[in-house]
Order: C-alpha cells, then structure tokens, then sequence
C-alpha cells in the first residue's frame, strides 16, 4: 500500500508532462504564430551565420532576420564583412507544409516541413531551423553540414555549392558546379594569369585543369586577357581528406568552411 501511494505522484506528474508535451505538439500542428526558429551555424574559423524567422501572433506574416560574415573575391582576394539583414514576408502554413513567399509576395520556393516531434523545420539537403533561439541551442558545425550534404559521389559534389580557405586565408577554392561555372579559382598575376577550372570528381580525387592566359590591348590602349595557346592546360588532382572536410592541393591544405 505504502508503494503504491508513493508511486501514484510520480505517475501523475509524469501524465501531465505528456499531456502538455501532446498540447504542444497539437498546436504547433495548428499555428506556428508567436514562435521563433533559428539556424546556427559556425564554421571551422569561428564565423558564425544566424538565420531567424519569427512567426507574428495576430497575421500571417513572419520576420526573416541574417546575421553572417560573407566573403567577397575580386581579383583573387577574399575580404570580409558582416551583414545585418532583416524582411518581412507572408507565409502559408498547411501542416505539415510551410510556404514562405518572396519579398513580392509570390510562393515561388519548395516549401519547408515542419517536424513538430522534432521541433525542425528543413528542405531537402539543407540544415534544419531548429525552434528557438541561438540562447537555447547549440551551433551547428562542419560535420553536421557533411551529414546532410555530403559530396563523396560526382552529382553530391557538383550540385552541391562549397568554399574551401587555406588556414593563412590567403588561397580559396570555391566550387560551384551547379550553376555552369566549373572555374574555381581565378589568379589575376600581372604576368601569367590563370584560372583553375573543375573536369570530374573520382572520389577522393578532384580532377582539375589549370588554364594560362595572357594580356592583350585593344585599341583604346586597355588590358584584356585571353588565352594563351602557347602555354597547354596543365591538368593538376586536388585530394579530398579527413571525411571530406579538407582539400590537399598544390601541397597546401585547404578547409572546408561551407
């Protein structure tokens, strides 16, 4: 008798945890409104990239707020900045189907599924928003970018956008097959200018192709380059190492940041 009055508080407690935890779920089944969601992520050299959506209590509207450090290549350097970007969209939520349109209110993308055991959202092959904020959740690292997109067959790694840095972050690889360009990289040496272009993955290899170009003038007396058929394409091999996070080309190392 004494074990079973001991027992029934605790099965009690415990059958109003699932029920709150069953009325969450019901709701969010029903409305995302007054909720937040967040991406974070960090990669290997600390920058960080904030994704939030907060999802309006009273309309249909929901606030897309970024917080990253992007990089720019013009003439072979990489610089940095930060950018702090905040819209307002509209957005149709037909669980388990969220559709989120444009900033000219046109639903023109995929929409997200909302796994309300979870507590995700996600497309396909992209990181999860996970509901919170970045006080309550933890940063997503490079090895939870491989897991959801891994690029260890040709069609993962050429449909799959990634950026490469040498730790010195003097030297970048950027490869972004899936838009047509196979060039990864562009040297503008006042001399000999090059270019690095993608031929095929036979993984680990990266099969690439070094194109050598030289300056002419035009009649306005400017510089402009083009190939130069004196000096073949040199094919070169990049390998991928330590679970696809590192690039070992030319003797140097390069990190996968994205």
């Amino acid at each position: 008798m004494k074990k079973l009055i001991f027992l029934l508080p605790i099965f009690l407690f415990s059958c109003s945890k699932d029920s709150k935890e069953d009325e969450q779920v019901t709701r969010l089944k029903e409305s995302l409104a007054g909720t937040t969601w967040t991406y974070y992520y960090k990669n290997p050299v600390g920058d960080v990239d904030i994704t939030t959506y907060y999802f309006h209590p009273n309309e249909n509207k929901v606030t897309f707020h970024n917080k990253k450090t992007i990089r720019s290549i013009n003439d072979e350097k990489v610089t940095r900045h930060s950018i702090n970007d905040e819209k307002v969209y509209q957005y149709k939520y037909e669980y388990p189907n969220l559709y989120i349109a444009n900033e000219y209110g046109r639903y023109l993308y995929a929409p997200y599924i909302v796994d309300v055991d979870k507590n995700e959202f996600y497309r396909k092959y992209e990181m999860p928003f996970k509901k919170g904020t970045i006080d309550n959740i933890a940063p997503y690292t490079i090895n939870d970018v491989i897991k959801i997109t891994p690029i260890n067959t040709s069609e993962l790694f050429e449909k799959t956008d990634t950026y490469w840095e040498t730790s010195s972050k003097d030297k970048y690889l950027y490869f972004v097959i899936s838009s047509g360009e196979n060039g990864v990289y562009r040297s503008r040496d006042t001399i000999r200018p090059y270019s690095i272009k993608y031929k095929r993955l036979e993984h680990p290899y990266i099969h690439l192709k070094t194109v050598y170009y030289k300056y002419n003038i035009d009649e306005d007396g400017k510089k402009y380059e083009v190939v130069d058929e004196n000096i073949p394409p040199l094919s070169e091999v990049a390998t991928l190492k330590n679970n696809d996070k590192e690039i070992e080309f030319r003797g140097e190392t390069f990190y996968r940041l994205y």
